[in-house]
């Protein structure tokens, strides 16, 4: 994978490993690796600290079970909990959650894959967890755990949903395609991050972006037009029709690499566009918020609104769909067919 930028070029590394050897606008030897090529434009600071530190821990120390998911999205959660039999899992930053035997939950809100939506928290707590103590075993013990768990995040919708709400000048200084490369290339380089320690398993989705209430609100707000913020939404489209080839060529060069896909962009869509055919009679709306479509995070605070019945709406508040909704992704997610998550579904993908 090679980004260029407008005014130099830099040697980022694709999604096998390799090199591609390129040479800035001055003729300057600007070789160096994906990690260290996106730290010098700010976008990777501290994502991989964790890592490496707990490298030196695993062979005595570990929170795993064989039946561990790293979580980071409601829905993934959902799966989890009520389609793998495990209990909910509580945020890994929860005041006094010191229990991990079933996994550990690292979602974040605002949470990116760059620097300016918050990249690596929740990958720096995963290296923090990793060296727990919980129990000693041997480093074929270790390993073998962290072969079998498995690894759902969700993520790089706010990458795309932010800087196009704040108009920020990033989108100036990329195209939208070198832009999705590098949200994309921050991705690939966690995922091959957590393939060195061990991990071989892991989901993920396609995005959806720019058709919250959130972004519907923002959208009237600065235009006086209804309907979803189309650059956030472009982008999410290109990232939806990157990333799957991305993961074929992990898959392809990285031994045992498993991973399920899913098709959140669709069925999202798909219960915008016919609501009532999912069982829902608001889907622009949000059922707790205040000011236009509830689109202002204010849940719970002075001035908020509330729905009467939550189970009619798509989404909870201005960001995050309902329960009903994440149930619904979850069950597709779990035992959908080829047609919505593949090459496995995470029945499967656990059962590997």
């Amino acid at each position: 994978m090679t980004l260029r930028r407008r005014k130099r070029k830099m040697k980022l590394q694709s999604a096998n490993g390799s090199v591609e050897h390129l040479m800035d606008d001055q003729g300057e030897d600007s070789t160096d690796s994906l990690e260290s090529g996106f730290r010098k434009q700010g976008n990777i600071r501290n994502a991989h600290r964790g890592f490496s530190e707990m490298k030196t821990e695993l062979e005595r120390d570990l929170l795993l079970s064989t039946q561990n998911v790293f979580l980071q999205n409601d829905a993934c959660n959902f799966a989890a909990a009520e389609f793998a039999k495990l209990p909910l899992i509580p945020p890994y930053s929860q005041p006094g959650n010191r229990e991990f035997i079933n996994g550990a939950n690292f979602a974040s809100g605002g949470a990116g894959a760059l620097v300016e939506t918050n990249q690596g928290r929740e990958f720096q707590e995963y290296g923090e967890a990793a060296k727990r103590k919980t129990w000693s075993c041997s480093l074929a013990e270790v390993k073998t755990l962290l072969s079998k768990a498995v690894y759902i995040f969700y993520i790089g919708s706010n990458d795309y949903s932010v800087p196009s709400a704040t108009n920020s000048t990033v989108l100036q200084s990329y195209s939208q395609e070198e832009y999705v490369k590098m949200v994309i290339g921050n991705i690939t380089a966690v995922i091959q991050e957590i393939y060195k320690i061990g991990g071989r398993k892991f989901g993920l989705s396609k995005l959806t972006a720019g058709c919250d209430p959130a972004s519907r609100a923002l959208k009237l707000a600065t235009t006086g037009g209804s309907g979803c913020m189309e650059e956030a939404t472009m982008l999410a489209q290109l990232h939806n029709i990157a990333l799957p080839e991305v993961l074929k060529e992990l898959e392809s060069h990285l031994k045992g690499f498993t991973y399920s896909f899913f098709d959140f962009y669709t069925t999202a869509d798909e219960r915008l566009n016919n609501p009532s055919k999912y069982g829902f009679k608001e889907v622009k709306m949000a059922c707790c918020g205040s000011g236009p479509y509830r689109g202002s995070l204010t849940c719970g605070l002075k001035g908020y609104q509330l729905c009467v019945n939550i189970s009619e709406y798509l989404y909870f508040d201005a960001v995050h769909p309902t329960e009903k909704a994440n149930y619904q992704f979850a069950k597709l997610m779990w035992k959908g067919s080829t047609e919505v998550v593949k090459p496995y579904n995470l029945k499967t993908l656990f059962e590997i």
